[in-house]
């Protein structure tokens, strides 16, 4: 008898496998240090595929699951891609929570696992004009994590979903709950790249802003510089700081918020360039991430005005969002696929 799924999401470096019984009850998960980047190095995915293999079956051997329970393995991120376990077409925009589920692409990987997969695909925008790529993007994975978090909010209203990282995703989704589109900068790996492998690197002594270090007036001080001098001579004026600055701005860890605000910044000016005055206007931005990230953008967008309202979503203890928005997806799939039956 069927009593369990198990939801999986790979990202670049890591992979993490969820069980969950039918009615909802989150079991447990398990993570593994293999995703997409040992494709890209190794030129195949036989890595992947074995470690993706191990972690499945030390969670269910820990939680005395026997495969012949599992209905399916409901996997997204860029485990549907093509440094993957098999590669998925994107869906187009707009997209809802059924459509996801419609579409579905059911592989057997016996060299992996003898449990059916049921890959979730990743959604790219809708574009009618293919000479001009400006508003063009994709996502694997944000998708389901924003299929999770629209649980929580009433339709009726625009949200743009704002989930930062090593890349940070706006995600913004209509009155009716559909994902119409999304936009991706690189601020996770720009800040890093600048904190450690540039000049500033000595300014900030190659400290990166925590929860308990993030100081919300430097961190706006960083933002207005670039907005007024632009990002690269406001990143350098955290080294002018450290050298010239009074006994505050001359610490690191007022120079590493500075910089966070000046990479922050990037991602303020992405929104302004996508979203209509008109749309932003009527919008509610959801913030949704860890810190500094998510106290650094909700202050900046806050003191930006641009959207009508930007909220905090405070980190949950339990399942991911990946896994929440996977196990949502199984159960609308499942459901259809039984009522059909």
């Amino acid at each position: 008898m069927k009593e369990y799924i198990i939801t999986l999401d790979t990202g670049t470096t890591n992979t993490r496998a969820s069980l969950w019984r039918l009615d909802g009850t989150f079991l447990g998960e398990e993570k593994s240090r293999a995703g997409v980047r040992n494709t890209a190095i190794d030129g195949n995915n036989e890595f992947l595929k074995k470690e993706t293999g191990a972690c499945l079956r030390k969670l269910t051997s820990e939680n005395g699951v026997a495969f012949e329970q599992v209905a399916g393995i409901f996997a997204s991120g860029m485990v549907t891609s093509n440094v993957g376990l098999m590669e998925v077409p994107h869906l187009t925009a707009p997209a809802c929570a059924s459509d996801f589920a419609d579409s579905v692409f059911q592989a057997d990987l016996p060299g992996v696992c003898p449990v059916p997969f049921y890959f979730i695909r990743g959604l790219k925008n809708e574009l009618k004009d293919w000479k001009n790529l400006d508003n063009m993007d994709i996502m694997r994975g944000e998708e389901v994590e924003t299929l999770a978090l629209l649980t929580e909010y009433p339709a009726g209203m625009p949200y743009v979903f704002i989930l930062p990282g090593s890349h940070t995703k706006f995600v913004f989704v209509n009155e009716r709950k559909e994902i119409t589109g999304c936009l991706t900068t690189l601020t996770g790996e720009l800040l890093e790249t600048v904190t450690n492998n540039t000049i500033l690197a000595d300014a900030v002594e190659k400290r990166f802003v925590s929860g308990e270090t993030y100081q919300k007036n430097a961190v706006l001080a960083g933002y207005h510089a670039a907005k007024t001098q632009g990002f690269g001579r406001a990143a350098f004026l955290s080294r002018i700081y450290r050298m010239f600055g009074n006994s505050e701005e001359k610490e690191s860890v007022w120079t590493a918020n500075f910089l966070l605000g000046t990479v922050l910044w990037n991602d303020v000016a992405a929104l302004r360039g996508c979203c209509s005055e008109e749309r932003a206007a009527q919008t509610i931005g959801i913030v949704a991430g860890k810190e500094p990230f998510i106290s650094g953008l909700t202050d900046l967008l806050s003191e930006d005005g641009y959207l009508k309202e930007v909220r905090r979503r405070e980190p949950e203890p339990g399942p991911s969002l990946s896994a929440r928005g996977a196990f949502g997806i199984a159960g609308i799939y499942l459901g259809k696929k039984h009522g059909m039956e």
